[in-house]
């Protein structure tokens, strides 16, 4: 099943905009007026809000969109106007209704004005509405899953390929769009103010795509075999990846290249994995996997989503998981760093010019100003540095699980990022948890909330090469701050 199946829904009405031949309608051909200003002649008579708006939207050539939810049901309506603006009969029109409106781009949204006063409390959110359409035949899309990477904010079209994504915060998202039947869709949008944003994708039949795959679809002894090195090399070998399910594996294939020990996965849907360690349903549209020997790459797009707990132990136990992914992870480094703590929340930054595969190396200092500096926006850092940085997290120790594959990585002489075997000064060799980021580009984004803007830009090495998909959280995660005594 689709994740959109999940996922918070809306009842939408969306209006296409339709011009028929023996319309009566005049419109204003100034392309520099707002479509407010554009002139119509309208005749309706006892209809109810839906007919009256539809009309409006025949005539006029806009979009409309609203909840029905709001729409009043016993009141009816008439209007009888000529060369009027579109901006006039909408005023005259919602009289008495206790409804107003708001256009966005070229689209007219209608609203309870009890819902601005909500919106307000949301001082830097937004609201993402748009539609999906086929490439091909322009016809709107139902069921695809739209979500903002890494996060647990979604929605799914409608029959009129109607998406809403409210209380979205100022900052650079990847907007994914996913269906089985078409292949992924990504916008990249940069919100830097308070203003609503419409988005319109059109999708591309992933027919052709399918038809250019050969795969393993026989689900034999080998495919079991691959199934197993796909789960450790993507859920990882931690404790919580013990805890994580992945519950339509049947939607995995893979090819495998014995001379080069090559293994690649596919996934014909979006993968759905239940987190019970952390208390996540992960919805994961996988780009890229290939693992040869020890050294994994894979690439995708997530969406977060709560479980509900048994009890209220099971929530503490979570939030105490959680809490312990956090600390220590990639995330919370890069948070630190935008926020110039990286001292008060425990994390020691040098320099390196090469690594530590087969004994220590020099390290440097560094300071915040020498690798890294403002954006374009004020949610905005880049970091830009060569060779490597040594990141060790001083308020954990490395587990015994990781200290254990790493021995055994080394031992069997596996190349593995994970497998360093490395010595900080003052330190008994892996004693606090040590890491290595490298730059695959000159310059990468980020922004305060850790989010990396291009994941392939970066390469992870050590302990955060050791962690994966079963740590991750969502980028509205915030660790709960204790209460001074």
């Amino acid at each position: 099943n689709e994740p959109h199946a999940h996922m918070k829904s809306y009842r939408f009405h969306f209006l296409f905009s339709i011009l028929l031949l023996g319309c009566c309608c005049t419109v204003s051909a100034q392309s520099q007026k707002s479509v407010l200003d554009r002139v119509i002649d309208v005749q309706v008579w006892e209809v109810n809000l839906d007919s009256a708006i539809i009309r409006v939207s025949e005539v006029s050539g806009i979009f409309f969109s609203y909840n029905a939810d709001i729409v009043p049901i016993k009141q009816k309506f008439t209007l009888a106007e000529s060369s009027k603006s579109v901006k006039y009969v909408l005023s005259k029109l919602l009289t008495g209704t206790g409804l107003e409106y708001k256009l966005i781009g070229d689209q007219i949204i209608i609203f309870k004005p009890q819902v601005a006063v909500e919106e307000a409390k949301f001082k830097e959110h937004v609201m993402l509405f748009g539609t999906v359409t086929d490439d091909a035949t322009g016809a709107p899309i139902e069921g695809v899953n739209v979500f903002v990477a890494k996060s647990m904010l979604g929605d799914g079209t409608d029959q009129n390929g109607f998406f809403s994504i409210d209380h979205l915060p100022l900052g650079t998202y990847e907007v994914t769009f996913s269906h089985v039947a078409y292949q992924l869709g990504v916008k990249k949008i940069n919100i830097q103010d308070t203003s609503d944003i419409a988005l319109r994708i059109a999708l591309i039949s992933k027919l052709d795509q399918l038809e250019s795959i050969e795969i393993i679809s026989t689900k034999d002894k080998s495919w079991e075999r691959h199934l197993r090195a796909f789960q450790t090399a993507f859920l990882g070998s931690t404790p919580n990846a013990s805890r994580c399910v992945i519950t339509n594996d049947h939607v995995l294939d893979f090819q495998y290249y014995g001379n080069d020990d090559l293994l690649i996965g596919y996934a014909s849907e979006p993968l759905i994995i239940e987190n019970w360690a952390l208390g996540y349903r992960i919805y994961y549209v996988l780009e890229l996997f290939e693992q040869r020997g020890g050294t994994t790459r894979y690439v995708g797009k997530s969406r977060f989503e709560e479980l509900i707990p048994s009890d209220e132990g099971e929530l503490k136990r979570w939030n105490k998981n959680r809490l312990r992914a956090y600390r220590g992870s990639l995330e919370h480094f890069i948070r630190s760093l935008t926020a110039n703590r990286l001292r008060k929340e425990g994390f020691l930054v040098y320099k390196v010019y090469d690594l530590p595969t087969s004994g220590p190396v020099p390290f440097y200092e560094v300071t915040i100003n020498s690798i890294m500096k403002n954006g374009s926006h004020p949610y905005e850092k880049k970091l830009s540095f060569k060779d490597y940085l040594q990141v060790m997290y001083l308020r954990e120790t490395e587990p015994m699980s990781y200290l254990e594959e790493k021995q055994k990585l080394l031992s069997n002489n596996l190349a593995s990022p994970a497998g360093l075997n490395y010595r900080m000064a003052g330190e008994s060799g892996g004693s606090r948890q040590v890491s290595y980021l490298q730059l695959n580009i000159p310059t990468v984004s980020v922004d305060k909330r850790g989010f990396i803007y291009d994941p392939l830009a970066v390469t992870t090495l050590g302990y955060w090469s050791w962690e994966r998909l079963a740590e991750s959280l969502p980028i509205e995660y915030e660790p709960e701050t204790r209460p001074r005594k």
